[in-house]
């Protein structure tokens, strides 16, 4: 297994980028810097990738690596909003908005605070969708799960004094069952204190927050062995 990381050194897309090669590199894994796609010639289907989400999806298709995970699975639908709703998007009407719309599975397009039907055709919304009633966070927290177990729980915007409830967010960790290798769920701390999940994610394309290089590394590596069917070579170091 070797990691190819879009990027020249010193100059990174963002924290994924620099965050992996200090992870992966901490591990004894190989990395290698790629700036063109003619570069990636070698690489091998067990290679992790690191680059934009069109170009790793892309290379997960053309390997026919299983990517998509639930964005509301059933057994964590307790701990989000009351207001969630699963949808047909062409159902939609304009007296349905304002309202915050996420796929119902993988990420065919970006979670969207639609206030009006153009934000829907803009976006590329279609199928299965979530709705709920836009709520305004005073901080947005991610919880990273690798093999079932939570590892991390990292502010990602907002006031990070405005703690969540980490118990109930631990709970949540451990009801997903349905959970991939390496994925992460996502919390807010609602003005009046309550602490809502409002959507997984996966782990093969995700922003790690404050979460620790080796910690990350290690969730990546988990996710990607697991979609390709392979056996994860980090898989017993914790």
């Amino acid at each position: 297994m070797r990691v190819f990381i879009n990027a020249i050194p010193g100059v990174y897309r963002n924290a994924q980028y620099s965050l992996s090669e200090e992870g992966f590199k901490g591990l004894g894994v190989e990395t290698i810097l790629y700036f063109s796609g003619e570069e990636l010639a070698g690489i091998r289907r067990e290679d992790i990738l690191i680059a934009t989400k069109r170009t790793v999806t892309k290379r997960l298709e053309d390997i026919g690596a299983e990517h998509e995970i639930l964005t509301h699975p059933e057994e964590l639908l307790p701990f989000m909003s009351k207001s969630e709703r699963l949808v047909d998007a062409s159902t939609i009407t304009e007296a349905d908005l304002p309202a915050f719309i996420r796929p119902a599975k993988g990420v065919p397009f970006t979670s969207v605070a639609a206030r009006g039907m153009i934000d829907l055709k803009l976006n590329g919304i279609k199928g299965d969708v979530w709705m709920s009633d836009i709520e305004r966070f005073a901080s947005t927290w991610r919880c990273f799960v690798r093999y079932g177990k939570v590892i991390s729980i990292d502010v990602c915007e907002g006031d990070p004094k405005v703690l969540p409830d980490f118990a109930l967010i631990h709970e949540a960790g451990a009801a997903w069952t349905s959970a991939p290798a390496g994925g992460a769920l996502d919390f807010g701390v609602t003005a009046d204190g309550r602490t809502q999940m409002y959507t997984t994610r996966d782990g093969w394309c995700l922003d790690p927050c404050g979460m620790d290089a080796r910690g990350y590394a290690l969730l990546l590596a988990a996710r990607w062995a697991q979609m390709i069917g392979v056996e994860d070579e980090l898989a017993g170091i914790k």
